[in-house]
């Protein structure tokens, strides 16, 4: 996820929201009206921390544009 500000837990519910949808619990079309209704935690799992991390930190939009991933990020 690129952003320039995420709310607590946010990332982790995105993640259970993309995992629901990958294991055929809800349609990616549900995800715009659980945005929408602004009560995500009633709808989506939040993810469990492990696994996640920080990869980059971009300080300009230069930056993050000249970005590429040449590998997965565990091999980093």
């Amino acid at each position: 996820f690129v952003g320039n500000g995420f709310l607590y837990k946010m990332v982790r519910g995105l993640m259970g929201a993309a995992t629901s949808v990958g294991l055929g619990r809800m349609e990616v079309e549900d995800i715009a009206r659980i945005l929408a209704s602004r009560q995500r935690t009633a709808h989506v799992e939040t993810c469990p921390p492990q696994g996640l991390f920080l990869m980059k930190v971009f300080y300009d939009d230069a930056e993050m544009h000249a970005f590429q991933l040449d590998k997965p990020p565990m091999f980093y």
